[in-house]
């Protein structure tokens, strides 16, 4: 009887940590519509309210800074999911995708600032 209470009580100890965690996918699912439907500002709001930086959560951050335009710190969240589940395809195309538009935004930027340090010698 007694490993018996053990048990139960154990697994009360368990049950609020498992309806967090299953809150927060719940969470994570409604962020991602929000993203899908182009709502980042309340997408990334209610990212910064959630304690748990699992992967996928990792993942929502880096992919509303991309949408916000702000690329460099979108790849460090990105390379962050990618690297806590290496197993997961959509974290990894993430990244290459961003990877990639960082390579396509340097030489832009390379040739705007040798554009403008051009018309500034003339």
């Amino acid at each position: 009887m007694a490993e018996i209470n053990a048990a139960y009580h154990s697994c009360l100890k368990g049950a609020p940590a498992a309806a967090a965690a299953d809150d927060d996918r719940q969470s994570l699912l409604h962020i991602q519509e929000m993203i899908d439907d182009g709502h980042y500002h309340d997408a990334r709001s209610m990212l910064m309210n959630i304690s748990t930086r699992c992967a996928e959560w990792n993942y929502l951050f880096g992919a509303v800074l991309l949408k916000m335009c702000e690329l460099q710190k979108a790849m460090i969240y990105l390379e962050v999911a990618a690297h806590q589940r290496p197993d997961v395809a959509k974290y990894a195309q993430a990244l290459g995708e961003a990877k990639l538009l960082a390579d396509q935004a340097r030489p832009n930027t390379m040739r705007s600032r040798l554009t403008s340090f051009i018309n500034r010698m003339r």
